[in-house]
């Protein structure tokens, strides 16, 4: 299977991605994003003030695809907040482990006709008068449960953000004070 494109996208109202980390790039593909343990998967962000996640709006997507017969698929997992942490819910990872089994066989069949990607997405929303567009984001990824984290992004500003979205895009307001995460 050719190496796993891992990818961060926040969305305003249409999504702006970024590349991952080089050093996490390297990290990553020394490991196996087929056989790690969906239970140990939590992502990381740090927001700017001003800036918030769209409730259920941080998702874990998994796609793969073989050339060879043409079969493809691509699986969403919503991510459960807890404090600045998403983590995959319980029937969630049960689903992402079926994935993860699929996309194993494909690479054991044909390693060089199947394709893989990994993404993080989050949909933001405005806190207040919303973030200072120089403001940046980070993100990181852990494999082992939160014990270590390896960068996906550092420092993105969200001009950058905005400019990869739609020109005139529009940050939401978030749905209301009390219901956002703790900073």
């Amino acid at each position: 299977m050719r190496p796993m494109i891992a990818a961060f996208c926040l969305a305003a109202s249409l999504p702006a991605c970024a590349t991952l980390n080089p050093v996490t790039a390297l990290r990553l593909s020394r490991l196996d994003p087929l056989t790690a343990d969906p239970a140990a998967i939590a992502a990381r962000l740090t927001l700017p003030d001003g800036l918030g996640g769209r409730p259920g709006s941080a998702v874990l997507t998994l796609s793969a695809s073989r050339q060879d017969t043409g079969e493809a698929f691509q699986h969403a997992y919503s991510l459960e907040e807890g404090g600045t942490v998403w983590r995959l819910s319980p029937t969630d990872i049960r689903s992402l482990r079926a994935a993860q089994a699929e996309a194993a066989r494909w690479r054991a069949e044909a390693p060089d006709e199947s394709s893989g990607a990994l993404s993080l997405s989050l949909g933001g929303c405005a806190i207040g008068a919303g973030p200072d567009p120089e403001a940046t984001v980070s993100a990181d990824l852990s494999l082992d449960g939160g014990v270590r984290y390896a960068p996906l992004i550092r420092g993105l500003s969200l001009a950058d953000i905005a400019g990869a979205a739609s020109p005139g895009a529009v940050l939401p307001a978030c749905p209301s004070p009390e219901g956002q995460r703790p900073r």
